[in-house]
């Protein structure tokens, strides 16, 4: 890859959270083209990359480099110049990619006229490549059908593997599947042709088998810790500059919202990320519900972060108005709140080296962030309730003087 998804993850992260609580959003920054929203759709050109979010994700105008994309209906219907990275419960590629497709869903499509000018790397419950790859396919599903061309080699592995009847392999084609399989000469020779066995039964135990417990092997060096707690705290701390430029407003009220109460705001963060975490066996046990697990867990993680960067901003915004009079004087807005947010990351993430109470400490923090999310959210629904008149008693019928008919 020419580039990390780590660069973006931090705005797909806040795009996907920010969509709900707002209406269809879109700006560009750095060159850059940011669409968001319940129903995402960007329909001009993009002059550098693009970064999409939302329950239905619509790419239809060109992008000159990379496109990022994460829903729940992902289609990326405009050419895009660089690579191309998607994911959703549903994922469809319809126009060419010039480099590289990244792309991982329950159902993926390349479409006949998405044509993959480096390399594809796909995974998915349903993966079904009707359009061309010029560079080497890889890819693992459920059922796996091939029905374009692959210029170079290609390594599959599929519960059920199909190839059509335009499917046409240049290079050398590994396969992995519980039994091997007869290929027609047309896609490819059987001199290229290399067979793996997979034994889904046991590959728990083949994956228990060959880890090292080793403490020297799995214990992280100084290093590594430094290195792993520098990049934690960049990807937050991006998360939470592009929140205070997005939409201060809304965070202010967050904030507000979070320490009210912030007994009240722990109790509702705990019923909130207990619910969401109780639809996990629920949708398995429903069979029907299993697609949505992965979404499910999306959510989760999101939630997760959302909740600790709040919270960890609640706390350090009341600590600042606690401790302002002997700190000195800087200018109030978005720069001054993101130190603050910083400076409180930089804090609550060195406490996690506390043993026990330190994690407990930031969990806390976390229940607080849901909990404020929680209740702004229970009070706009309450305010927008449609509240009855109350009703109305009928007046006794009027009596009529005597003698009257």
């Amino acid at each position: 890859m020419k580039k990390t998804t780590l660069r973006y993850a931090g705005g797909l992260a806040l795009l996907l959270l920010a969509a709900p609580a707002v209406a269809e959003t879109q700006f560009k920054i750095g060159g850059d083209t940011f669409a968001s929203g319940l129903n995402a759709n960007l329909n001009e050109t993009a002059d550098r990359d693009a970064l999409m979010s939302g329950m239905s994700v619509t790419l239809t105008g060109q992008v000159a480099k990379d496109a990022h994309l994460m829903g729940l209906d992902v289609t990326s219907d405009g050419a895009v110049g660089g690579d191309l990275y998607a994911t959703g419960f549903s994922v469809s590629v319809e126009k060419p990619v010039t480099d590289d497709l990244t792309a991982a869903g329950l159902n993926v499509r390349v479409r006949n006229e998405a044509s993959i000018g480096g390399n594809a790397r796909l995974t998915g419950g349903n993966v079904i490549i009707d359009g061309p790859v010029s560079g080497s396919l890889l890819a693992a599903a459920g059922t796996l059908t091939v029905n374009g061309s692959i210029g170079q080699d290609a390594r599959l592995t599929a519960g059920k593997l199909i190839f059509g009847p335009d499917a046409k392999i240049a290079g050398e084609l590994t396969y992995s599947a519980s039994e091997p399989m007869e290929i027609a000469a047309n896609v490819i020779s059987p001199d290229r042709v290399h067979y793996e066995k997979t034994d889904w039964g046991n590959s728990l135990p083949m994956m228990r088998d060959r880890m090292d417990f080793d403490a020297m092997h799995i214990w992280p060096s100084f290093f590594g810790v430094v290195a792993g707690f520098i990049v934690a705290l960049a990807f937050l701390a991006g998360i939470g500059a592009i929140v205070l430029n997005i939409s201060p407003v809304f965070v202010d009220r967050l904030q507000q919202r979070t320490m009210v109460s912030p007994l009240r705001s722990l109790g509702l963060g705990t019923l909130g990320l207990g619910a969401l975490i109780g639809l996990v066996p629920i949708s398995i046990m429903s069979f029907i519900g299993i697609p949505l697990v992965p979404v499910i867990a999306l959510a989760i993680v999101s939630l997760w972060i959302g909740g600790y960067l709040l919270g960890v901003y609640a706390i350090s915004i009341r600590a600042l108005q606690a401790f302002r009079p002997s700190l000195p004087e800087f200018p109030p807005g978005i720069m001054s709140n993101f130190i603050t947010l910083v400076i409180g990351l930089v804090v609550f993430a060195t406490l996690n080296f506390i043993p026990f109470f330190g994690w407990l400490i930031n969990l806390l923090v976390v229940l607080l962030g849901i909990g404020g999310i929680a209740g702004l959210t229970l009070d706009r629904f309450q305010a927008g309730t449609v509240h009855l008149p109350p009703a109305t008693t009928k007046p006794p019928p009027e009596e009529l003087p005597p003698g009257t008919a």
